[in-house]
């Protein structure tokens, strides 16, 4: 009788591993991912500023149970949401209804550069699971991303001790104290690298786009103006 007794416990004890497993594997499942991105960009000029967009692809994995699908994007850039996903405005959205594989290809052929993309499925139960979000700026080069964040993020600061103008295709810098120089185009190009502790003129000519980025560091502070040719 003892030895029937524990027999029956250890039966039951492996058939509730076994349960346990199964419903680790349907919550694991259960939201939905995002595999498998490939974003296909190209830089341009737009109103002398330098933009990006192109074609994203990605395949989403759907957990049992989904009936439908929504692909969310957001639209306007806005770099506050950088930091605070809550702000993000998924204002762009396309449904997938009919798909019976436990996957689906996502294709959209227009998405610009640092915005954010998430999907979203439709349970039997009427509930919504949401899949992690992306940015499409984690699927480009760093040198293309470095000089996008270098056309977007511009200050228009200029220290009274120093004179940073643009006068027939040369950049005119007027200081006495020493700074660390970077010129730069759109296309990342750079123009002039250097340190430059008096007044300086530099030619402009090997500037491949109307618009060029100054930076320079002055006091422990970095500075970044833009400038247009004329």
């Amino acid at each position: 009788m003892k030895i029937e007794i524990i027999v029956f416990v250890l039966c039951l004890s492996f058939f509730n591993l076994k349960a346990n497993a199964h419903s680790d594997d349907i919550e694991g499942n259960t939201m939905p991912k995002i595999l498998n991105v490939d974003y296909d960009y190209e830089l341009f000029n737009k109103n002398d500023e330098i933009d990006c967009k192109g074609q994203l692809k990605f395949r989403v994995s759907i957990p049992p149970g989904a009936i439908s699908l929504i692909y969310e994007k957001q639209g306007r850039l806005f770099f506050e949401s950088q930091n605070h996903p809550d702000l993000i405005d998924f204002n762009m959205k396309w449904g997938y209804d009919n798909f019976t594989e436990n996957s689906v290809e996502i294709n959209d052929p227009e998405i610009y550069w640092g915005r954010y993309f998430r999907v979203r499925v439709k349970m039997e139960d009427d509930t919504w699971i949401c899949s992690e979000i992306h940015n499409t700026k984690n699927y480009m080069c760093e040198e293309d991303l470095a000089i996008l964040l270098q056309s977007a993020y511009v200050d228009d600061i200029n220290p009274d001790d120093i004179s940073v103008y643009i006068n027939n295709d040369m950049l005119n810098i007027n200081t006495s104290e020493e700074m660390d120089l970077v010129i730069l185009d759109l296309r990342g190009q750079i123009l002039f690298s250097g340190v430059v502790s008096q007044s300086t003129t530099i030619p402009l000519n090997m500037s491949s786009t109307p618009i060029i980025i100054v930076r320079y560091n002055f006091k422990n502070k970095t500075l970044t103006q833009k400038f247009k040719i004329l």
